[in-house]
């Protein structure tokens, strides 16, 4: 936070900052794209984007299970979805699913993590993803919005 304050990405001042955090980080993800924000909402999408980019494995070797394989599957249901609704970045994807919402009591969550659920209707519960953003998603939407 300190560097982003030194190079104007975010206020030194914390009342300032706190001020910030009433931005939808989402809905400042999605305008971004279209026009340059103002560098202190365009440091608060930065940071957001930052807190959700995930793990990164610089492990090469076979993990020997399916997860790989599951998160393959949930990546690619994300990207199947994105292209059905138009999103060219996850955050405007996930903008979109929030403004839909009659309330935000009602947003449709998105389970990034492995878990037990159901799939299309199906007896047999097994763990998956709705939706899995990879790095790649994240990559993009950096260079999309640094643009």
């Amino acid at each position: 936070m300190k560097r982003m304050a030194e190079v104007g990405l975010m206020s030194s001042d914390p009342a300032e900052a706190k001020a910030l955090e009433l931005f939808d980080p989402y809905q400042l993800r999605a305008e971004g794209l279209d026009a340059a924000l103002p560098l202190p909402r365009f440091g608060r999408a930065l940071f957001h984007l930052n807190q959700r980019r995930g793990f990164r494995s610089n492990c090469k070797a076979d993990r020997g299970d399916n997860e790989s394989g599951k998160i393959k599957d949930a990546t690619k249901r994300l990207d199947e979805e994105m292209a059905i609704k138009n999103a060219r970045t996850y955050g405007e994807f996930l903008h979109m699913r929030r403004a839909k919402a009659p309330n935000l009591k009602e947003v449709p969550t998105v389970r990034t993590r492995l878990s037990v659920a159901r799939r299309d209707h199906a007896e047999k519960e097994e763990a998956g993803c709705d939706f899995y953003p990879d790095r790649r998603h994240l990559s993009e939407e950096f260079d999309r919005l640094w643009a």
